[in-house]
């Protein structure tokens, strides 16, 4: 069993738990398959996919991106860390990050 974790960010919100809790984030890449290499074409969305969430949070994210995301272990790394660097309080709240939750 993981510890519990200091952020209070509800079970219902998965993808957000995902790519901002520590613990989760971790948990989740451990589960993931060994990365692969992909094309050019598919990291370049990929980083298109990451810049949309950090601009437009989680909401801004069809299913599918969401999905596609999870399922990228170099995302999710990706993700996790600029969520975690994110200075701007609008944008770091859409991940349910506020001032003191670190």
């Amino acid at each position: 069993r993981l510890p519990e974790s200091p952020l209070r960010i509800e079970e219902e919100l998965g993808f957000i738990r995902a790519v901002v809790d520590p613990y989760v984030n971790f948990v989740h890449l451990s589960l993931l398959p060994p990365e692969r290499k992909v094309s050019e074409d598919i990291a370049r969305h990929r980083q298109q996919l990451q810049k949309k969430a950090l601009l437009l949070g989680p909401e801004g994210l069809t299913a599918g991106e969401k999905s596609e995301l999870l399922l990228d272990p170099a995302s999710m790394r990706g993700l996790h860390r600029a969520v975690w660097e994110l200075s701007d309080e609008t944008r770091a709240g859409m991940w349910k990050l506020t001032p003191g939750s670190t």
